[in-house]
This record gives C-alpha cells, structure tokens and sequence, in this order.
C-alpha cells in the first residue's frame, strides 16, 4: 500500500470514503454542493478529492490549482459538517496518467485510511468530478452495505439529465441513445441468462475496502476502467445493485478518454459513431442459446450454433468444456467455473465478432422492441428500462 498521503487521521467512525479524481473539471463545485446537501448518515464519511495530471500537462495543472483554491473558498463559506481532503498527484508519469491511475491512487488513500480505524467492512464510493446525486444518496448506501446479506461491492442506479440549458440538444439526444444502448445492454444479459445483468459505470460505484484490496484494488487503465474493475466482483456473484438512490452522470463530450460516455458523445456528434444503432437481437438470441444449452443439457456436450463456434479458436471450446466438465461435480459448480471463463469482456468479444460476421448493429429502437418488447420512441423505451431497473 501507498504512503500515507492525508496527514490527518479519519473519524473513528467513518463509514463511508468517496473519491474523486479532479482532472481539468468545471462542475466540480457542483457536485460537492450535491454531496454537501446529502442528507447525513448514521456514520460519518470523508470526501478524497484526486487532482491529478502528467508531469508534461502544465497547462491541466494550473486549470488543477485554479479548481483546488475554489474547493478551499468554498469550504470556508459554508463549512461542510464532513472532512474535505485534497490530495495533488500532478506529475504522474505521461504513459500511465488518466483516470485508473487516479483512482487507484485516491481508492488506496481511502482504504488505507479505513483500515488504520478497523473499518474492513467500510465502503470506498467511487463518483466523477460532474455528477449530481439524490439526497439519500448517503442513506441508502450506508442502509445497503449495513445489512449483513449485501455483498462485496454495488453498482448504483444512474441517469443521464436528458433535458435542460447546461447544453445542447444535440448532447441531450446522443445521451439519450447513449444510456438506451447501455441498458439495452444490461436486460439482453438477463434474456441471455447470464449473471452479468450489472452496470459497470465508474461515477456510480461502490465497494467495500477489504474486498477491494483482496482483489488487487484498481487498474491504471486510461479507459474502461470501471469495466474491468467491476468484471472481477461479477464473475464471483459479488456485485448488488442499489437501485433506492440516484446518481446523475454528466452528458458532456470529452476527448480525454479513448472510449466511454463522453468520447462515445463525442464521436457522435462529429459523426465518427452513430449512437442510434446497437448490437442485433439475432446476436444475443444465439448467446441466449449457447446459455440455455449449457444448463439444460449439462453434463452432456451443449448445442452451439456454428456462427458461436466460428468465434473460439481451433478446438478452444471443446478443450475448454472437457476441462470443466472434469473439474466439476454438478452444474452449480460447472457454472462458476464457466463464467470464470467465459467473462463479461469474452462476451463483448463475442458480440463484436458476430456484429462484424453476421449481424450487424441495427437502430437501438428497432432492437429493444423486438428483444425485450418496449414498444414507443427511444424516450419511452429508455423510460420504460428506467422503470424496470428500480424496480
């Protein structure tokens, strides 16, 4: 673990550490007046705000300072009854600095800091630097990770503001098909019957501190992080959702990232991407399948449809199955060493490749109608999966 980075020591009562890395961010006021008018926990929490930046982005360092005296002006004006810590990581090495590193920095921060109380069993919160959130929004965290049945980590429920003057119509629309395709997305795992019905989004993310470090904390990737993060707390059935709060991630474009919200808004409006076109049903009905063979059939050999078998190389699948029928003693064992196996990012490779070789994307409103029956216009599809998420 990291040096010690925040000299004061935590509340013996802290409960809660939310993190946030600061990059060149100009709702960050917003969002810590989001957190300030929460209402307040049985336990105490702590806010790490991550200003990061490479060594050679002078100009983001400066934009970093600028953002760090408005926090401390701000404080000063209406003295939060929480701890505000900044920390400055601003010259991070050029080829690993992005928005991993920076959690991975301020997340070990706030576990080391739990653990220096006795706090295992605390939660590490995970939101960006332009989210708003409900105001039980720190109620019903604490609630969920205090029962004794929650699990590892969570995924909060989230939506994207479709409609205002912070910007563009055009914004408000591509986020609009944007959050359709991302919960398209999570129902079609379910049809699948696949245990990775579960939204990997990094402003919407929790996790408790021992499990967090029992799986080697947070990667350095510049993007995806949040994917790959959560993947590990799926594949082991160890991720709740929390569907009793709100976050609201920004809509904004970003060309920080090479891939996510941002970027994928981005590239829409520049006409790079089309957010209004998204994986065929046909893909995930053969995924579907695969899924229900495998359970169906188990110990004997699945069916796999042959555009499915085109995807694994040489004879990958039928080493891989006899390797797991052997280790298995029935199919509950089976099915956890599948999915060791065949895990959420196998599967997105296997979408790609079936959208590349024999279906391709369609209009998102055409696919969530005829996979999952929402009828309407993409508003009142998305509204519609809204509604199926909370409740």
């Amino acid at each position: 673990m990291r040096d010690k980075l925040i000299a004061k020591d935590p509340d013996p009562n802290c409960f809660m550490s939310i993190v946030i890395p600061v990059f060149r961010e100009e709702q960050l006021l917003q969002t810590i007046e989001s957190i300030h008018n929460c209402d307040s926990p049985n336990e105490s929490f702590e806010l790490i705000l991550l200003f990061n930046s490479a060594e050679s982005d002078t100009e983001s360092r400066e934009y970093n300072q600028r953002s760090k005296i408005e926090v401390e002006e701000w404080i000063k004006q209406n003295s939060p009854a929480f701890p505000i810590h900044m920390v400055e990581e601003n010259h991070l090495d050029d080829k690993l600095a992005g928005v991993g590193l920076a959690r991975k920095i301020g997340m070990g921060e706030a576990a080391r800091r739990l653990l220096s109380i006795g706090k295992e069993e605390a939660v590490i919160l995970c939101l960006d630097a332009d989210c708003t959130i409900d105001n039980n929004y720190l109620q019903a965290v604490e609630a969920h990770f205090q029962n004794p049945k929650s699990k590892a980590a969570a995924s909060l429920y989230f939506e994207h503001p479709l409609e205002g003057d912070d910007y563009s119509n055009e914004i408000y629309e591509a986020i609009l098909y944007y959050e359709l395709h991302l919960r398209y997305y999570k129902h079609a795992m379910t049809y699948c019957g696949l245990p990775f019905d579960r939204y990997t989004v990094g402003s919407s993310m929790a996790v408790r501190v021992q499990a967090y470090l029992s799986e080697g904390g947070m990667n350095k990737r510049k993007a995806g992080e949040d994917f790959y993060f959560l993947q590990k707390y799926l594949i082991k059935g160890e991720l709740d959702e929390i569907n009793t709060t709100t976050v609201y991630p920004s809509p904004r474009k970003s060309d920080r990232v090479p891939f996510g919200t941002g970027r994928a808004v981005q590239d829409h409006l520049e006409e790079r991407k089309d957010l209004q076109l998204s994986y065929s049903p046909k893909s995930f009905k053969l995924i579907a399948e695969f899924i229900g063979s495998i359970k169906r059939d188990f110990p004997r050999r699945p069916q796999i449809a042959e555009e499915i078998k085109g995807f694994f190389k040489a004879d990958e699948w039928e080493v891989e199955w006899k390797k797991l029928i052997e280790q298995s003693r029935d199919l509950e064992s089976f099915e956890k060493r599948f999915y060791q196996w065949f895990t959420p990012f196998k599967l997105l490779k296997l979408l790609h490749y079936l959208r590349d070789e024999y279906y391709p994307n369609i209009s998102i409103e055409e696919a969530v109608s005829e996979l999952l029956e929402v009828s309407g216009d993409v508003g009142d599809q998305l509204e519609e999966l809204r509604r199926r998420d909370q409740f």
